[in-house]
């Protein structure tokens, strides 16, 4: 049987029941071997139900491709689980799978929400062995990730190697200072992005404007 119909009923998967009923048809049809149709069925429950998705992910009969190891990793990662992501990662590589640029932001992310910064480091280190160090990106999830475990320094180390920054790179330092009780080197890092005719966003602002609430410091900015 083709794929493609399934691949129709998946789209209008909106229930743990519709999802139960595509996974009877995927095994009646023999499809449940077809990396394709692994994905789609992955992708479809990860927006509907993350416990019902790692059941199926845990059942399947054949290792589950990446992208479906990077969309539960991804899905985990927003839950309020998010050390699943980081347990998921470490099953990816036991079994011989290789992360790519889309894993790598997902786990950091988990690893900065559960501070758990030796594991941040571990992946930031398989980051630049693997050559992904310039992906804008992971440079960002990096710099934040050290930020939410309070290791400033690194935080600020990952923002200077920077060979060219976005909006979400000068906002993650800004927040990162704001934090930690650093208004001034805040202020100099906004300062330093207007020089360099960046745009602050609604993102930026907010956190500049959380300056305000750590008194003496924020006076300076009001020549900003």
């Amino acid at each position: 049987m083709s794929c493609r119909p399934i691949l129709f009923l998946f789209q209008r998967a909106k229930t743990i029941s519709d999802l139960l009923q595509l996974q009877s048809l995927i095994l009646k049809t023999a499809l449940d071997h077809d990396p394709f149709v692994i994905c789609y069925l992955i992708l479809s429950s990860s927006s509907i139900s993350i416990r019902f998705t790692r059941l199926l992910f845990e059942k399947l009969p054949i290792v589950p491709p990446l992208f479906s190891w990077n969309t539960i990793i991804r899905s985990y990662a927003t839950s309020s689980d998010p050390i699943e992501s980081v347990n998921l990662f470490s099953k990816l590589q036991r079994i011989g799978l290789v992360p790519d640029h889309f894993t790598f932001p997902f786990v950091l992310k988990a690893c900065g929400i559960c501070s758990i910064i030796h594991h941040g480091e571990a992946v930031h280190s398989m980051v630049l062995k693997m050559g992904l160090a310039s992906d804008k990106y992971i440079r960002n999830t990096l710099l934040a990730m050290y930020a939410a475990c309070n290791e400033i320094a690194l935080a600020r180390q990952v923002f200077d190697e920077m060979a060219l920054r976005d909006v979400a790179s000068w906002s993650s330092m800004i927040a990162a200072y704001v934090s930690c009780n650093r208004p001034l080197e805040a202020i100099m890092v906004f300062r330093h992005m207007k020089k360099m005719n960046e745009m602050p966003n609604s993102i930026t602002l907010a956190k500049y404007a959380a300056l305000w609430m750590l008194g003496g410091y924020a006076r300076t900015s009001r020549n900003d």
